[in-house]
């Protein structure tokens, strides 16, 4: 039986050997066969499995209660600076820069109270709540149709550009009539501003 090769010389370690009776063939170490198993195993397991969460996943009625709540909370809360925003787009006739926003907030307070804040609120908010529904509804239906096709499925961007816009086009049926109507209710009324005249 020949003596087993030396070991390489430099930084590399070579692979201790076994030869099997049958053919004096080297074979690998049970304990390098092993590591490598589990090298290969680890590296499995680690690897990242992105799985889409579709619409048949969730739960539903936990889903629409705290989306709704939560789209009721970010309105009522942003809502004032949407309407001093678009109070202050709506004046007609002001030489640019000497409406400011502060000065618009403080004449709506002083002339028609706190409350005037948020008039248009609840149209807004009745869009809100078909269009986020319809938005994800059309999202998630949009990214199952498209991995239907194996030439949109193979470019994320464009599948998720494409069920974006269906979103979108899908919510604009009832955000932009609600919002129609809370911009002129936030602009109605407003003592001393010139786009009373409309």
């Amino acid at each position: 039986m020949s003596p087993a090769p030396p070991a390489a010389a430099g930084p590399f370690v070579s692979t201790p050997l076994h030869r099997t009776a049958e053919n004096n063939v080297p074979s690998p170490s049970p304990t390098t066969t092993t590591a490598a198993a589990t090298t290969t195993t680890t590296t499995e397991a680690s690897a990242p499995c992105v799985e889409r969460v579709s619409l048949a996943d969730m739960d539903t009625t936990k889903y629409a209660a705290f989306g709704s709540i939560f789209i009721l909370a970010v309105d009522s809360t942003l809502f004032p600076l949407d309407t001093v925003k678009t109070v202050v787009m709506s004046q007609r006739g002001t030489p640019f820069g000497t409406t400011s926003v502060y000065r618009t907030a403080r004449n709506l307070l002083r002339a028609e109270g706190l409350a005037r804040f948020w008039r248009g609120l609840l149209p807004a908010v009745t869009g809100s709540f078909p269009g986020q529904a319809l938005y994800y509804v059309a999202y998630e239906s949009a990214q199952d149709a498209c991995a239907d096709s194996p030439q949109i499925a193979a470019s994320p961007f464009l599948r998720g550009f494409l069920a974006g816009a269906a979103a979108e086009l899908s919510a604009g049926l009832c955000y932009v009539p609600a919002d129609v109507v809370a911009q002129r209710l936030q602009v109605q009324n407003v003592m001393g501003f010139a786009h009373n005249s409309r």
